[in-house]
């Protein structure tokens, strides 16, 4: 009997021993430090468009197209209070006989331009695939007029031919743009 309470108690005691050394170590304020950094890619803007999209329903080059998309993910509070950074990548695929400017612009709720840039496309004389991309970082000044954006306006405009010819419905090649953007979080419950 007397030796089932010697090793229960010792049972007990290296236990006790055990959890004391666990728990003395532990700093519970070490939470309040805890911050996370995650990223965010998701895709923006994709479409191909063959050379005769650029001619209107009468037979007409069109020198100038525009399209807009419309971006809601900074209507989110937690997004735009977290939001530390954020990278645009756009590719422009261009295999038509013809060079391009894409003017890019960040518009907000009103339709006022918080932040633009144009993107050059040369042309493809062989109709061989021309690829462009362009890289925009958000930091800072920018970052905040990101923030105010809820529309992307794409603007194309078809530059002259060097020897002046049109775009017709049996004009070869394809226009390729596609957009991704990186969102960069710093989550940092302390502040």
């Amino acid at each position: 009997m007397l030796k089932i309470r010697v090793k229960t108690l010792c049972f007990f005691c290296v236990v006790g021993v055990f959890l004391s050394n666990c728990v003395s170590d532990v700093d519970f304020t070490q939470a309040e430090d805890f911050a996370i950094s995650p990223t965010l890619d998701t895709s923006i803007i994709y479409f191909e468009e063959p050379a005769s999209s650029f001619i209107d329903e009468n037979g007409v080059e069109q020198t100038i197209v525009r399209d807009s998309v419309t971006i809601e993910v900074f209507n989110d509070p937690f997004t735009v209070d977290n939001l530390i950074k954020a990278t645009f990548l756009f590719e422009v695929t261009n295999s038509i006989n013809r060079a391009y400017q894409a003017q890019i612009a960040f518009l907000d709720d009103v339709d006022v331009v918080q932040h633009s840039f144009t993107i050059s496309v040369d042309t493809s004389p062989t109709n061989q695939e021309i690829l462009v991309e362009h890289l925009e970082v958000f930091e800072n000044e920018s970052l905040q007029a990101l923030k105010q954006t809820t529309k992307l306006l794409i603007t194309l405009t078809l530059l002259p031919s060097a020897d002046g010819s049109v775009l017709d419905e049996n004009t070869l090649g394809m226009l390729k743009f596609k957009s991704k953007a990186t969102f960069y979080l710093l989550i940092d419950p302390s502040t």
